[in-house]
């Protein structure tokens, strides 16, 4: 038995081994999914644009594929990533053989990020001998009669949900901001309101001062923070002029970074204090409203 990377000229075998676990593992619609996974691993480049680490690995036996599976690595989680057995080979050792390898690798390399997976109701025990913990049951989760089991392993730090929140939004709302031309960028609705260049400018100031607000609450059990004045800050900065594509690279590098932030705040310092001007908050509201106040922003961008 022998386990090593995956090459393109792996592709064909691991399409097989997929095949092989459809319908009763696998559905019809995960196969694309699947191919664009390997379409990047057969490029040597991420997949996703969140990626630290991507790693697709197969395992042999008598120079036989027998199957395959992977680990990626984002800002806010390690993720178990299309791990499978040729249906043949089920219950010979090979499925248990893969996890350990990848559970190996993230030991040694990247424990400090919680490692999630999904799978169903056929294999979620198997999991659970490893020490996986339920976080949550879909039911008919991927298809009619086949549930999705979400899965966690490691600390869960009690901001990681706010944390994916964060990262789910920059990613959905970032192909729409992507499509809008610099013209229209520019053009204000209304006068004396911002254009989606300033909106997205004040986002990057909201990062900005949060930022310290959640850096400062973590390290001080109180802390006080002098409010800015959000007009005065989009107009100096002249954000109506820089280039939109620029600004939207700047947004969505300095979210990443808030949400890596929130994911790792301690849970004793959630009730830790900021005041600003009159008004006293907890670092755990801080870091939730984060995330509103940039849905709201976006809205205010994307909405028909």
């Amino acid at each position: 038995m022998n386990i090593r990377s995956y090459t393109p000229a792996d592709r064909q075998r691991c399409m097989e081994i997929f095949e092989s676990n459809v319908p009763k593992y696998f559905t019809l619609p995960e196969r694309e999914q699947f191919e664009f996974w390997l379409n990047w691993q057969d490029k040597g480049v991420h997949a996703y644009l969140d990626s630290i680490a991507e790693l697709y690995y197969v395992i042999e036996d008598n120079y036989e594929i027998v199957g395959c599976g992977g680990l990626g690595v984002d800002r806010v989680h390690a993720i178990l990533a299309w791990g499978m057995v040729d249906n043949k080979y089920h219950g010979k050792g090979y499925g248990r053989a893969l996890l350990e390898y990848r559970l190996n690798i993230w030991s040694e390399q990247y424990s400090n990020y919680p490692m999630i997976l999904d799978t169903s109701q056929y294999t979620y025990t198997f999991f659970e001998q490893y020490g996986f913990k339920i976080t949550k049951i879909t039911d008919h989760g991927y298809t009619e009669g086949l549930h999705r089991y979400d899965m966690l392993l490691g600390e869960a730090y009690p901001m990681l949900q706010t944390a994916q929140l964060l990262m789910d939004t920059i990613t959905a709302a970032l192909p729409s901001l992507s499509a809008i031309s610099e013209e229209t960028a520019s053009l204000k609705p209304l006068s004396g309101k911002w254009s989606a260049k300033e909106i997205i400018g004040h986002l990057v100031d909201s990062a900005c001062n949060n930022q310290q607000k959640i850096v400062r609450a973590i390290i001080d059990t109180n802390s006080s923070f002098i409010p800015y004045r959000q007009d005065e800050w989009v107009s100096v900065q002249h954000y109506n002029t820089a280039p939109w594509q620029e600004l939207l690279l700047l947004w969505q590098s300095y979210n990443r970074h808030i949400a890596h932030i929130i994911t790792r705040i301690p849970e004793r310092t959630l009730n830790n204090e900021v005041t600003t001007g009159e008004n006293t908050y907890t670092l755990q509201f801080i870091a939730a409203d984060y995330v509103v106040h940039m849905q709201h922003h976006l809205q205010e961008i994307l909405k028909p």
